[in-house]
């Protein structure tokens, strides 16, 4: 797998392949909370700080290559009834973007209380070590039907993450896997309802490949990339 020119896995300065970002920390106001437990408005809110500042829309907006995020969220709420899940409010995200964003127009109009931005690098070499931290909706295509399907035990789910994660230059093993359980969250897209399944998933494993890894740090994996899944956060285990 090779990453594409325009994202963030590039050469850096000393002529190895990293991965080069921006990772942007927002706080959202109470009000932009509230609206963003519907994620197509969460996702719109994310990619303001992408365009510019006066463009209004109220359609979905095509999220630029490379641009993803995830949410710090709430306590959740458990239905009595079926004892599901449902997640809280985005009270935080985090944003990793190749390009640097602007969020000074969200500051003004109050929908943010703060925003940080700055440039990270990352580099790993095959046979490197790493822990790993993700939100992800482990889903598989059902044939039959052409549905996709969400995987709901932590077997599956862990099956679904190593597949994803092997193909991409990353070996983990099942015992080294960890996560929370599924949560959905729901929106609008147009006269359509958007629900989605988010499981919060730790991993420790080896990188196998480190071009496709660092693809894979730069351009995310599996779906629902616009609504907050498949940023993968990474450090070395010395």
């Amino acid at each position: 797998m090779t990453a594409p020119t325009n994202t963030a896995a590039q050469h850096v300065a000393d002529g190895e392949t990293g991965l080069r970002v921006w990772r942007s920390a927002l706080t959202l106001s109470i009000e932009q909370q509230h609206l963003c437990l519907d994620v197509q408005e969460l996702h719109r809110l994310v990619m303001r700080g992408f365009r510019a500042p006066h463009t209004v829309t109220a359609t979905r907006t095509p999220r630029p290559a490379g641009i993803l995020f995830a949410a710090r969220r709430s306590t959740p709420l458990r239905d009595p009834g079926t004892r599901r899940l449902s997640a809280g409010a985005p009270e935080k995200i985090l944003v990793q973007s190749p390009q640097q964003p602007h969020w000074s127009h969200l500051l003004s109009a109050g929908a943010l209380t703060a925003a940080t931005t700055i440039p990270v690098r990352q580099h790993y070499n095959t046979g490197d070590i790493i822990e790993g931290r993700t939100f992800a909706n482990p889903v598989a295509h059902d044939r039959r039907t052409g549905r996709n399907l969400s995987r709901r035990t932590a077997q599956e789910c862990g099956e679904w993450l190593r597949g994803k994660l092997h193909q991409q230059g990353l070996d983990i093993s099942p015992q080294r896997i960890t996560m929370g359980e599924g949560q959905s969250v729901t929106g609008m897209h147009g006269d359509d309802p958007v629900k989605i399944i988010l499981r919060e998933m730790f991993m420790t494993g080896i990188v196998t490949d480190s071009d496709k890894f660092h693809a894979l740090l730069a351009g995310g994996f599996g779906r629902a990339k616009a609504y907050g899944c498949g940023l993968l956060l990474t450090r070395p285990v010395e």
